[in-house]
């Protein structure tokens, strides 16, 4: 048993697909998990030695299966020295998240969740078992978009977090300090209801590379591709990146 991050991510319109899309969706996935872990070397190089900060983002363990991947981040080598475990995920989501939409028309809904689980890797098998990881699985199917939330137990525990980071620093508590990994928004949920939550801040990424590939406008043409139950998905995607860079990104220190 572990103490850690689990993230649930569910790709969306996979399940019409016919024999050769699902083949050319397991390419897509594969590729983008072999781009997903290259971006996270550089970012354990970056917070270690590159910024200066001697910060270690531990390995994620993946496992995939149908169109979903499961990554998990266990607590083993943190010490309170380090980054916690929900910004390594948050750091791993907002580079990934673009990445996956912007290079592989690929996209995910999911959930984050902390607690206890079991990662389990064998020749043949990988088990991924635990309360933390039935919580992201149950949570991830709420929103009506593509996007991660915080499962309401990661909620409290992130802000938990967030009060006592914030008393290290001996200032006041403030849930907008680390707005370029997580941010509060009404998160649209199914029947055109709406709940507060923290979500991944992916359109951070986003909008650093808006010049390159445009992650805003992607998604509206895709809206205009799928059937029209799954249109506001896509739609409240593009409005949540619009709202992020409006209201936050320019308020956010550049680095």
């Amino acid at each position: 048993m572990k103490n850690g991050v689990v993230v649930f991510l569910d790709s969306l319109g996979t399940k019409s697909c016919n024999d050769e899309e699902t083949e050319d969706f397991c390419k897509k996935k594969e590729a983008f998990l072999k781009d997903a872990n290259d971006l996270w070397k550089i970012r354990q190089k970056q917070f270690n030695k590159d910024l200066g900060l001697g910060f270690h983002l531990p390995e994620p363990e993946i496992a995939t299966f149908q169109d979903s991947i499961i990554i998990c981040w266990s607590d083993k080598e943190q010490t309170k020295e380090f980054l916690p475990l929900y910004l390594s995920a948050g750091q791993w989501l907002i580079d990934a998240i673009p990445l996956a939409i912007g290079e592989y028309d690929l996209f995910f809904r999911g959930a984050i969740s902390v607690g206890n689980y079991i990662f389990e890797s064998k020749p043949n098998s990988v088990a991924v078992l635990g309360q933390a990881a039935y919580e992201a699985i149950n949570c991830e199917r709420f929103a009506d978009w593509i996007g991660v939330i915080q499962t309401r137990h990661c909620k409290n525990e992130y802000e938990l977090f967030l009060k006592s980071d914030a008393k290290r620093r001996k200032e006041k508590f403030n849930p907008k300090y680390y707005e370029f990994l997580f941010v509060k928004y009404p998160v649209p949920l199914h029947k055109g209801k709406k709940e507060e939550l923290y979500a991944s801040a992916w359109p951070f990424i986003a909008c650093k590379i808006e010049k390159q590939k445009s992650i805003s406008q992607v998604l509206l043409n895709k809206s205009h591709l799928v059937e029209s139950e799954n249109k506001p998905k896509y739609e409240n995607a593009q409005k949540f990146f619009e709202w992020y860079k409006r209201e936050i990104f320019p308020q956010i220190p550049k680095q």
